[in-house]
């Protein structure tokens, strides 16, 4: 993925659920991690800069994460968790019964959330040779359901929901980063990608 400079949402960030304190210790670590691994590299990190950073020993680490291997797993995880609980947020707010406002919903939060954590994402998923694995991706199922369920109520007709999934989430994702790399504003991405999913759900 191209490195792509991340604006903040419109709207802000949405805020984390309660955690408890062994978790919040594990959050607090991950973070710091992050802010490291975005400010030196993944592999220039130690884990003695992150214990020092941190303010924690070294066996409260070592009580977290097994190594620093495992730690960047987590990472992963914590990046996809926060993504899919910005977008049930989103979604949450949104009228019950309007599967097209929801559509409308659903690309707005993934617009968001993705730009939101786009430097946390490029670190995660370094290694990755996709973004997502789309087809276990939550958020991704979700607009399977959106899709299908339009379909049950005439809003349009998709023959194959999964695949027009797949093919919406890629393209989003690449619209995004270079748009994001030719300075254009979440609200233009947002009408631009909206335009896009609406074509390709319209029906025939």
């Amino acid at each position: 993925m191209p490195k792509a400079q991340a604006h903040a949402p419109e709207n802000g960030s949405t805020p984390r659920k309660p955690m408890a304190r062994g978790l919040l210790s594990s959050r607090k670590i991950l973070d710091v991690a992050a802010a490291l691994f975005l400010s030196k590299g993944l592999e220039a990190t130690t884990v003695d800069e992150i214990v020092a950073a941190a303010s924690i020993a070294k066996g409260t680490f070592y009580h977290h994460f097994a190594s620093k291997t495992a730690l960047i797993d987590a990472l992963r995880l914590t990046v996809i968790s926060d993504f899919e609980e910005h977008l049930e947020s989103r979604l949450a707010q949104c009228p019950p019964g309007d599967i097209s406002l929801k559509l409308d919903v659903w690309v707005r939060a993934v617009c968001e959330g993705y730009i939101l954590m786009i430097p946390r994402h490029q670190l995660a998923f370094s290694d990755k040779e996709y973004h997502w694995t789309v087809s276990d991706a939550k958020f991704s199922q979700c607009l399977v359901s959106i899709l299908k369920q339009g379909n049950k109520e005439g809003c349009w007709l998709v023959k194959n929901p999964g695949i027009a999934a797949t093919f919406i989430v890629r393209g989003l994702l690449g619209v995004i980063d270079d748009q994001l790399l030719a300075r254009k504003s979440l609200k233009t991405i947002h009408r631009h990608i909206g335009d896009l999913v609406r074509a390709a759900v319209s029906p025939l």
